[in-house]
């Protein structure tokens, strides 16, 4: 027969974005890191960590800051008499050593005194306007804020407290299925409120809001400011076209709300077009710790991205470069914006499945070099930049004096993002976008190589060519072709595989090929 613990658990939910017959999703970190604390090794001694005459605020008040903090969190003042005679039981019990009897009572006195649930087997707290998840580190840093309950862990050992916590897991009032916690996507979190696009009007947090993360703007500040550094600076880098501002504030607004339409976007022109200038504002509104970035588009078909980007609102490539995509990376970048289920591989944990909830943004000065897929061409918003800053006009760190801009910014992303969804999401286009290749179908390195050879070289048994020329001179036709780049020994062995019959050339200068040789009309450079 099994006793109601092991029935709670059949019973209790897996983390949140999983589905059923799935594994526990990986913590999330930070939580601990943010509320200032470092926890010791051995949470019998976390008692340590406080004083006994802590000024304790009520739970309440932390719904309008905008970070957690542990001393903020307990709330005795609401407490029921029920709960602080359960509070004194405990204390009275444990010091006779009967521990394992009141780990229920305590279990049950945490799930009424903080602002706690438990989504598919995950416990969480919320923090202002964020629900984070805890560990059961977390969770007794937490709770001990009470001098009453320090006392009464004081001689919990290790097993006592891991039991605990797994009781707290378990609680029927602290329950919440998934489609509990989903939330309207035109509700935009905030530092210290709530944003409704529907009603252009914002609002406090509400204990039953369920945000995992938020727009790093307190919500006051929303729509306020001149904006005058962020006007000036769209007008300069876009040549004064209206259509890049109305881009850059749809993808502003889409990455800061709950909308994920099936589109990614491509920040594309010159270096020193200010494209990383606005990456840096984008990612500092939504937060480091929800931001993933990747070192080169291909990054996409590693086998832990996908886990990577659980609880992530932003991923992005800040140098996409001349990088042919592979066909796994497009079928994964085809997943990423399709709202697909997909798989999650986690070191160490058994694979789940999510639908991806980040943004997808592509940084280059080259066009993407993408498989054949109308599906992609389809999804594709190139948003150009088209003027570059001289050095003598670049400001140092002018992310920053954005970021102070970033009231008037978000209340701009916010009206483009309300035409945008009356819009039914069919994104502004500009103009610009046509007088330059943004994306490119080249194939696979084979058919890169080939359209060298057939357009640039001259077959001849009598030719002769250096390998270092014959690279320089790939190289110049990929850049002149929107083609990606190449190692020196990749581009080698394809091409003895594309030409055959290419012999060795050996001199006191150099190595390269006999048989082929640059057509004169087409000089390396």
């Amino acid at each position: 027969m099994r006793n109601m613990s092991e029935l709670w658990e059949m019973w209790a939910y897996l983390p949140p974005h999983q589905l059923e017959d799935t594994e526990h999703l990986p913590k999330f970190k930070g939580l601990r890191h943010q509320a200032g604390y470092n926890l010791p090794r051995e949470l019998h001694r976390l008692d340590d960590l406080l004083d006994e005459n802590d000024d304790l605020d009520p739970v309440l008040s932390l719904r309008n800051k905008p970070r957690a903090d542990f001393n903020l969190i307990w709330d005795v003042g609401t407490e029921t008499a029920s709960a602080d005679d359960i509070v004194m039981a405990a204390m009275e019990a444990t010091a006779h050593d009967q521990i394992a009897a009141v780990t229920s009572d305590l279990a049950q006195a945490a799930a009424g005194a903080l602002p706690l649930m438990v989504c598919r087997k995950q416990l969480y707290l919320q923090a202002g306007t964020v629900w984070t998840p805890l560990d059961k580190a977390d969770f007794i840093l937490a709770y001990q804020q009470d001098p009453r309950i320090r006392n009464a862990l004081h001689s919990f050992s290790g097993h006592g407290l891991n039991d605990l916590y797994k009781k707290v897991l378990i609680q029927p009032s602290i329950q919440r299925d998934i489609k509990d916690v989903q939330m309207p996507p035109s509700l935009i979190p905030c530092r210290d409120g709530v944003f409704d696009i529907e009603t252009m009007r914002a609002r406090e947090v509400r204990p039953d809001d369920y945000f995992f993360s938020c727009c790093d703007v307190p919500v006051e500040e929303i729509g306020k400011g001149s904006g005058e550094q962020f006007e000036t600076f769209i007008a300069s880098v876009s040549e004064g076209n209206p259509a890049v501002r109305q881009q850059v504030l749809e993808m502003i607004g889409t990455a800061i709300s709950g909308y994920r339409p099936k589109n990614f976007f491509l920040l594309i022109g010159p270096k020193d077009t200010g494209k990383s200038q606005i990456m840096n504002l984008l990612r500092a509104l939504i937060g480091s710790q929800y931001t993933m970035s990747l070192s080169e588009p291909n990054q996409l078909a590693s086998d832990f991205i996908s886990g990577s980007l659980i609880g992530r609102r932003l991923c992005y490539c800040p140098d996409a470069a001349r990088v042919n995509f592979s066909q796994k990376s497009a079928a994964v970048l085809k997943q990423l914006t399709g709202g697909d289920l997909m798989q999650a591989n986690v070191k160490y944990k058994q694979s789940f499945t999510f639908i991806n909830e980040a943004t997808v943004i592509f940084v280059s000065n080259f066009p993407l070099q993408l498989p054949r897929d109308s599906a992609l061409e389809e999804r594709l918003i190139t948003i150009p930049f088209t003027t570059s800053i001289p050095k003598e006009r670049q400001v140092p760190n002018f992310s920053r004096l954005l970021y102070e801009e970033r009231g008037y910014i978000v209340g701009a992303a916010i009206e483009a993002l309300k035409d945008l969804a009356d819009r039914h999401f069919q994104f502004t286009r500009a103009d610009s976008v046509t007088q330059v290749p943004t994306y490119t179908f080249g194939g696979s390195i084979m058919e890169q190589i080939a359209r060298f050879v057939e357009e640039r070289c001259q077959l001849d048994p009598d030719g002769k060519e250096y390998s270092d020329t014959l690279y320089q001179a790939f190289c110049a036709f990929s850049e002149e072709s929107g083609g990606g780049s190449l190692s020196r020994e990749v581009f080698s062995r394809n091409l003895k595989s594309i030409v055959k019959g290419l012999g060795p050339l050996h001199t006191s200068r150099a190595r390269g090929y006999r048989g082929i040789r640059l057509r004169d009309d087409f000089p390396a450079n």
